[in-house]
């Protein structure tokens, strides 16, 4: 069994700046060299303003490459160091990206969870508001795809201080992803859905790690309308692989982030709730049982390399990523085959 029939209905992706010609042409190198059957890129739009034409422009350049293999990332923080929060988004934000994506044929607009940062607007609130607001985009925009992301923690420092910002709606625990995709099949629409992020769904684990350890102290780190569904285990998860469901999208941030010991000193939380964005298989989590319930639920699953990089021109990281996951993916498959072998004696 080769590589090749392992990946056939996998398909792995790269992220990239998609105004950064030089990392558009690394990522393709690296697809190249990893002998990837099919290339993928997430362009992530951090930081730079999509409402320029200037900037369209020079994204377009890249348009003969990427048509049809892309998707776009509205990132949390815009390039004006201000968020991207849908209580205040203005419209012109989403018809930009919207215009990008059916440009380059992407189809897939990546959004984030979340509504109401720092504010006192209780969960019900927010849920009917945020639903509100992608009825109206699933309406406005019915040839593209929103997927929506399992979010935790945003942290930004500023004067030199790490600052802690909370909605309503962070973590997307698995209970709302029920209650979000009934609403969906509710109101009929077709081009929505919920998706997974490793580390994220990590964090969110590690959150519920320290509330058992000190539930006054950890309060401190998640919204106020959160608090009682935490406490009643009306929100929980107690492994990754209880995110992974036919609920989701077949779409996943594969990056790794580091676990939460039941011992560890509340000193420690804010560090572990910070460590996304680590090479697969530097951190903490568990990907064997988190990759064979993948596996055994999706035929066809495209994995995003969402890491850190010392320097995004080069994204080594991306592809030690993709080598680490793939190398499981196909320790799994050939144990499942041969399962499947010796069942027939």
């Amino acid at each position: 069994m080769t590589l090749r029939d392992i990946d056939e209905k996998v398909h792995y992706g790269f992220k990239a700046c998609p105004v950064a010609k030089e990392q558009i042409a690394d990522r393709m190198r690296m697809y190249d060299e990893l002998g990837l059957d099919h290339f993928f890129c997430e362009l992530y739009l951090d930081g730079i303003d999509i409402s320029s034409e200037k900037i369209k422009k020079k994204i377009l350049c890249h348009l003969p490459v990427l048509k049809g293999r892309c998707s776009i990332h509205v990132p949390v923080v815009d390039h004006k160091e201000g968020f991207f929060d849908p209580l205040n988004f203005k419209s012109g934000c989403i018809d930009n990206a919207a215009d990008l994506a059916r440009r380059f044929e992407a189809h897939i607009i990546v959004l984030h969870r979340c509504w109401g940062f720092n504010s006192e607007i209780e969960w019900e609130e927010a849920e009917k508001r945020f639903n509100n607001w992608i009825l109206e985009i699933a309406k406005d925009y019915e040839d593209l795809t929103f997927l929506i992301e399992n979010f935790g923690f945003v942290f930004r420092i500023i004067n030199g201080e790490s600052k802690s910002f909370m909605s309503p709606l962070d973590h997307f625990f698995p209970q709302e992803m029920v209650r979000f995709n009934e609403w969906i099949s509710k109101n009929g629409i077709k081009n929505v859905y919920p998706f997974l992020d490793t580390a994220h769904a990590n964090l969110t684990l590690n959150l519920l790690k320290a509330w058992d350890i000190d539930p006054d102290y950890a309060k401190g780190f998640v919204h106020s309308s959160l608090h009682e569904r935490i406490k009643e285990k009306t929100f929980y998860i107690n492994c990754l692989e209880d995110y992974v469901s036919e609920r989701i999208y077949p779409y996943f941030h594969v990056n790794d982030s580091c676990s939460l010991r039941p011992d560890a000193l509340a000193s420690t939380w804010l560090g572990h709730f910070m460590s996304e964005g680590i090479v697969p298989g530097r951190g903490d989590i568990e990907w064997v049982p988190l990759l064979t319930k993948i596996c055994d639920l999706f035929d066809d699953a495209i994995m995003i390399m969402e890491v850190n990089m010392k320097n995004p021109v080069n994204g080594i990281e991306q592809k030690e990523g993709i080598e680490f996951i793939r190398r499981l993916i196909q320790d799994l498959k050939r144990g499942m085959r041969l399962n499947e072998h010796h069942s027939h004696f």
